[in-house]
């Protein structure tokens, strides 16, 4: 199974060079133009916590260098799209299955940004466009997050258990929170 993800060029984060789905899939990444830049000195605040409260060592949340110059995306044609960003869908995109990551039900890295900075991590849900059928459910354990970019780094590693869960086959519909 081919697994695309849409990735937002102006925001290439670490996971992205390493998809953690399962030797079952193969990975491609699309980078998007979204034209929404990123929040002003996320950068090196994220470097900073990087120096400081990791003591260098690297997280999912960091940024990944040169992405730009390094585009992973194979002209294969996917069996299933994730869309991380906050972007219209793809008009083009045929693929028979799109999913989306909603963070607070909302899309893209801000979102879950936004459910951060307010003291809380975000309800993350994993959506199926159009019908926005949601296929799985889940929260980020806090217990090992620390800082912002430590936080961002959880909420992406339950992004992708809850992700590989859906295309594994091991999630159903689920009902509205309530």
């Amino acid at each position: 199974m081919i697994v695309e993800f849409r990735c937002d060029i102006d925001r290439p984060r670490f996971w992205m060079s390493r998809p953690a789905l399962s030797d079952e899939f193969s990975t491609q990444i699309a980078w998007t133009e979204t034209g929404t830049p990123p929040l002003a000195g996320l950068g090196a605040l994220f470097e900073l916590e990087r120096i400081l409260l990791r003591k260098g060592v690297t997280c999912f949340a960091d940024t990944l260098k040169d992405a730009g110059k390094k585009p992973r995306r194979n002209d294969r044609k996917p069996d299933v799209v994730v869309d991380f960003t906050s972007a219209s869908r793809d008009p083009l995109c045929r693929a028979p299955l799109y999913l989306r990551p909603l963070y607070n039900g909302a899309a893209g890295e801000d979102a879950a940004l936004a459910a951060i900075l307010a003291g809380d991590l975000p309800v993350i849900e994993i959506v199926k466009e159009p019908d926005g059928a949601v296929l799985n459910r889940g929260l980020p354990s806090s217990e090992v997050s620390v800082g912002l970019s430590g936080s961002l780094d959880t909420v992406i590693a339950r992004t992708m258990t809850l992700l590989r869960k859906v295309l594994s086959g091991k999630s159903g519909t689920l009902p509205p929170m309530t």
